[in-house]
């Protein structure tokens, strides 16, 4: 991972990501099936804080409730 005042993020490996959100191989491999934004290359995940960030903002933004209530509500 790299790090510094100027810059932000940067994630290499996917056990960067798991250790700076403190999640387990379980959830990160739930997360990236889910839409977490990171990239496969050359077989490691890498991916931006900023990116991930935004994306569990979104992810959390509504409880489960009221997504199954719109879910509904377009399926009619």
């Amino acid at each position: 991972m790299t790090t510094n005042d100027t810059r932000r993020k940067v994630f290499r490996k996917a056990q960067d990501i798991m250790d700076y959100y403190e999640m387990s191989r379980p959830a990160f491999e739930h997360y990236v099936k889910l839409g977490m934004p990171v990239r496969i290359i050359n077989g490691a995940y890498h991916g931006h804080s900023d990116n991930i960030d935004e994306w569990f903002r979104k992810m959390t933004a509504y409880s489960m409730k009221e997504l199954q209530e719109e879910t509904n509500e377009k399926g009619k």
